[in-house]
This record gives structure tokens, sequence and C-alpha cells, in this order.
């Protein structure tokens, strides 16, 4: 049992990417590694905080850590609103791979929130 996994993350992450047993043989280490770091109720959270900021609604952000907060802004569209500092490829490379991974498998089919709110 290695500290920070979580075999709830990385059967919750694989289960929503619709990954195949198959799928799950083939993994990498460090593909599998990177999900079961998650943890599942603080990206419940972060992802919650991101649809409110999908829609406009930024007062859960100004509390998050810098990474939550580029997670938020990249998750919902709003990298202008909630970290105009930043560049885009900036805010993906500072993110942990599998906060990355979980990004794409849950917010990969959104669209982007119309116009500055």
């Amino acid at each position: 049992n290695m500290p920070g996994i979580h075999l709830k993350a990385f059967l919750e992450g694989a289960k929503q990417a619709g990954m195949t047993h198959l799928r799950l043989k083939e993994m990498n280490m460090s593909e599998a590694l990177d999900y079961a770091r998650v943890d599942p109720d603080q990206m419940a959270r972060l992802d919650e905080i991101a649809r409110e900021a999908w829609a406009g609604d930024y007062r859960r952000v100004g509390v998050l850590s810098s990474g939550e907060r580029r997670y938020v802004a990249l998750a919902s569209g709003r990298m202008r609103e909630i970290c105009p500092d930043d560049s885009i490829p900036y805010a993906v490379d500072s993110l942990d791979p599998g906060w990355f991974k979980h990004m794409l498998t849950v917010w990969k089919s959104d669209s982007q929130p119309e116009g500055q709110k």
C-alpha cells in the first residue's frame, strides 16, 4: 500500500473514462498511478466549484490554492476571469498529471462558457 494512492479514485477514474478490462490491463503503471493519486472527494469539490465558475459564480474560487484555482480555471474555461496572469500552457503544465487526466475525463465534452461574466 503506497501513501497517497487511492484505489477508489483509480477505479472511479477508470469507470468515468469508460475503460474496459482490456484497457485496464494495457494501462502502464505511470497511468495507473496518476489516476490512483487523485483524491476523489477533492476532485468532486473542485468540479463543483468549476461548474459554478462556468456559470459565472466565482464566490468559492478565492479560498483555493493556486493549483486548485488553475484546475478550476482550466476546467471551467474561465482562465481570464480566474487566473488572468497565467497562460494556458503554464496552467496545464503546472497541474498534477492525475488532475489533468481527471479534468480531461470529466470536462472534455463540455462547451466553453459564453462571454465574460
